[in-house]
């Protein structure tokens, strides 16, 4: 939160007192209908935070980079390269949230 203009808010009936929290603001009110109405009438002007230049898209690419990389082995238990190397027919599915799974497939 950049600034914030309480002024409009303080004024409709019930109304408290206007908080600024870490979060952003608070309307401190009697009941939820002013505490409501009171945060409809703030004025907030709000500027970007640290990480607001990522988007959906270079968050996946990134993603997906760090994916192809090494990583560390949890546990060893068979031989996984070798038995897909025989395999009949493998599938690979790519899930992306919220949108719908990209499905490859292979034989």
């Amino acid at each position: 939160m950049k600034s914030f203009d309480d002024s409009a808010a303080r004024a409709v009936p019930g109304v408290r007192k206007v908080v600024p929290v870490p979060s952003g603001v608070a309307v401190v009110a009697d009941h939820f209908w002013a505490a409501k109405a009171g945060r409809e009438a703030l004025k907030v002007e709000w500027e970007a935070a640290p990480g607001a230049p990522l988007d959906s898209a270079a968050l996946l690419a990134e993603f997906r980079r760090l994916a192809d990389q090494p990583g560390r082995v949890a546990a060893t238990a068979g031989d996984s390269p070798a038995a897909l190397a025989i395999a009949k027919r493998t599938i690979a599915a790519d899930y992306v949230v919220p949108t719908s799974p990209t499905r490859r497939w292979s034989r």
